[in-house]
């Protein structure tokens, strides 16, 4: 869909703004559908910069959900080939 390729340009303009390449990239990700979209394109745009993408969440304890929305962060990145950390803070 168009809506998404012009996310994903977006996203590389971005990158290419930070002259992010070869090297550790670390992504906040709260589990919330905006750091998540965030998260899938900067995972599809990592091996082309050569990047090693690791992946971060903070629980705040602020919210009971946030125990399963860091398992999706988890899971999400466990698929894309990402590191992932949790922390609560």
């Amino acid at each position: 869909p168009p809506v998404l390729y012009r996310c994903r340009e977006e996203a590389r303009r971005a990158l290419d703004r930070t002259a992010v390449r070869d090297g550790n990239a670390l992504l906040a990700v709260s589990g919330g559908g905006d750091s998540m979209a965030l998260l899938e394109l900067v995972a599809g745009l990592a091996g082309e910069r050569g990047l090693s993408l690791h992946v971060a969440c903070v629980d705040h304890g602020m919210r009971a959900e946030a125990l399963d929305e860091a398992g999706r962060v988890a899971e999400a990145a466990a698929r894309l080939g990402a590191g992932f950390a949790r922390t609560s803070i």
